[in-house]
């Protein structure tokens, strides 16, 4: 039992990962598809607007998600129709002739692509956003999809090929993304209820404002290097795209290993240097070297948004909406900034161009010492020590346990469940396999106890425990 108890543990923590590098791999393939197919069709020039605009089409299937999340019953149905959706379109995609009828195509299936992302980016974020490795999850899933997005692109000869090779993720991104959420007990037939303080919202418009400078720094270096791939000026290759893999597996690792107060100044350095690309390039250097500079600060860049707003999910409660927010942030102001960066790409003054860029450069820096100064994300998962207790609380851990179980009439086997949660730092997973649980059971003793406290998910139960000053004499409580 112990053996199968670690394997379904295992498996359950893999499945929001490659649920979301099977997202990774669509949109990226999708963006890839589109870019050949236009550039057919439209000026060299064009081609990098287009491109913004569908990948803003996702920004549409992410709010589109949020919003049935919260009012449509019978959920699962929908993720699963979106990935049937997403395959459609991509066949449609690479077969449509003319222009209109491309475009059109091509931002429908993105809207189906970013509805069943949504749904990915809430799998993962409520698997891992309380635990220490979330970065390392996303660098993880982004490196796989990149990487598998270059190994489909190898052995395709056509785009109809590719497309047919991306039926089957398409079809199994929102299955897994479905099951994840099931197993984290998460009802997909009613809308969830949102908990948790939630971040300051000073705090999170200065997060959303950092990344949008951000965002328009690599908008900028993205439509040089596209518009040079569009003219013929340079052939990238997608060996290049192997460094956007690498950068996001360093950048996963590196993240979890520091403070979050400290993380957007990483990042500044890494948007400063990439910044650089596009210096390097108007002074005559190699178009090679430069995408590398870029694709190298685009993996950090994609797991730092992505990560920071699955934290603002978890503080918030409100996963359906903030998950994926950090993705649909990046492709709207991209969008907005398609058009000016191309005016200035056109125009080939590298005096403007170079103003420009340290202008936001200058911007970003000035936001990102307020976000560091800013309020901090709440931990995760308190740790309970006898010392927290209050000074008037007499009883051991054990047997304060003991009376907040008989207050509340817990099982001994959500005794155990409850003294490991509070007791322990181990992931959901770890804690499952140790008390040789499956997720689902152990979610499902979750449930019961915040049935029985009146609190509506794990997080807050363990504060609510914290909180919790057992009687002097009978073990009730002087505190609900």
């Amino acid at each position: 039992m112990e053996r199968k108890a670690r394997l379904e543990g295992g498996f359950a923590s893999m499945r929001p990962i490659v649920s979301l590098s099977l997202f990774y791999v669509l949109f990226l393939s999708m963006e890839s598809v589109l870019e050949e197919r236009v550039a057919a069709f439209l000026p060299p020039d064009a081609v990098a607007f287009a491109e913004s605009v569908a990948a803003a089409a996702s920004l549409v299937g992410f709010l589109l998600y949020a919003l049935v999340r919260m009012r449509v019953p019978g959920f699962a149905s929908l993720i699963h129709v979106s990935g049937t959706l997403s395959a459609v379109g991509l066949l449609t995609t690479s077969l449509v002739p003319g222009a209109p009828s491309l475009l059109g195509s091509g931002l429908a299936t993105m809207l189906f692509v970013g509805f069943a992302g949504a749904a990915a980016h809430e799998a993962l974020a409520r698997r891992f956003a309380d635990g220490p490795e979330i970065a390392r999850a996303v660098g993880g899933a982004y490196a796989a999809g990149i990487v598998v997005q270059c190994l489909l692109m190898a052995v395709a000869p056509t785009p109809v090929v590719l497309v047919l090779l991306l039926a089957a993720p398409a079809a199994a991104m929102p299955v897994l993304a479905a099951r994840c959420l099931g197993e984290d007990g998460v009802g997909l037939e009613g809308p969830p209820a949102p908990s948790g303080q939630g971040r300051p919202v000073r705090g999170v418009a200065l997060l959303a404002l950092l990344i949008a400078l951000m965002t328009c720094v690599f908008s900028t270096v993205d439509v040089n290097l596209t518009s040079a791939q569009a003219d013929g000026l340079a052939d990238l290759g997608a060996w290049t795209r192997l460094f956007l893999a690498i950068s996001a597996l360093v950048a996963g690792e590196v993240t979890d290993r520091l403070d979050h107060r400290w993380e957007p100044g990483l990042m500044a350095v890494v948007t400063t240097l990439a910044s650089f690309a596009v210096f390097a390039v108007l002074q005559g250097a190699p178009w090679a070297l430069a995408s590398a500079v870029y694709y190298l600060g685009s993996g950090f860049f994609v797991v730092f948004y992505t990560s920071a707003f699955m934290l603002v999910a978890r503080e918030s409660g409100c996963y359906a909406l903030w998950s994926g927010m950090g993705g649909a942030l990046n492709s709207a102001v991209s969008l907005l900034v398609a058009a000016p960066a191309l005016a200035l790409v056109s125009e080939r003054s590298a005096l403007a161009e170079t103003a420009v860029i340290l202008a936001i450069l200058a911007a970003m820096l000035a936001v990102t010492f307020l976000v560091i100064l800013g309020p901090r994300p709440e931990p995760a998962l308190p740790l309970f020590d006898e010392k927290d207790a209050p000074v008037l609380a007499a009883p051991t851990s054990d047997e304060r346990l003991a009376a907040f179980a008989l207050e509340f009439a817990l099982t001994e086997r959500e005794t155990e469940v409850l003294q490991a949660m509070v007791t322990s730092r181990q992931s959901v997973q770890d804690l499952a396999r140790t008390l040789c649980l499956s997720r689902t059971a152990f979610y499902r003793h979750v449930a019961s106890m915040n049935a029985k406290t009146g609190t509506a998910n794990r997080v807050e139960l363990m504060h609510f425990f914290f909180d919790w000053v057992p009687g002097p004499q009978d073990g009730t409580s002087d505190q609900r």
